[in-house]
């Protein structure tokens, strides 16, 4: 099945530039992106027993290379950036884990992230709207 271009990459700088005349709304958009990306994300919101670890591991894989490129547009400074580095950070961690144990020790590891991650969305979102 071929893959969807990512989101946060479907519109590149140069693209929005011209339509954009504050460099805060360059990096709204690119949030408001990943948010989009990370609402999509089955492992995030699927219940359980639906869930298979090997997948999830591989969409948490796919969560922090998106961030990673989002990160790549904002300046490090900016509090979104120091934001998305905490969903990154958190998803590295539950990859580091390796293979769990247990069934129990994967969804407290997997609700652990999931926490965190609606945490810095919830963050974002307040961000986003303190610039409109």
């Amino acid at each position: 099945m071929p893959q969807r271009p990512s989101p946060t990459r479907s519109r590149t700088a140069h693209q929005l530039s011209p339509l954009i005349s504050a460099p805060w709304e360059l990096e709204r958009i690119h949030v408001e992106e990943l948010v989009a990306f990370l609402k999509a994300r089955r492992a995030l919101y699927l219940p359980g027993h639906r869930l298979r670890e090997r997948d999830v591991g591989i969409s948490v894989r796919k969560i922090t290379d998106e961030c990673a490129g989002c990160l790549k547009q904002l300046e490090m400074q900016s509090a979104n950036a120091k934001h998305i580095q905490e969903i990154a950070n958190a998803c590295r961690h539950f990859v580091g884990r390796g293979e769990f144990s247990s069934s129990a020790e994967f969804f407290m590891a997997l609700g652990a992230l999931r926490l965190v991650i609606a945490d810095v969305i919830a963050k974002l979102s307040a961000t986003s709207l303190q610039t409109e």
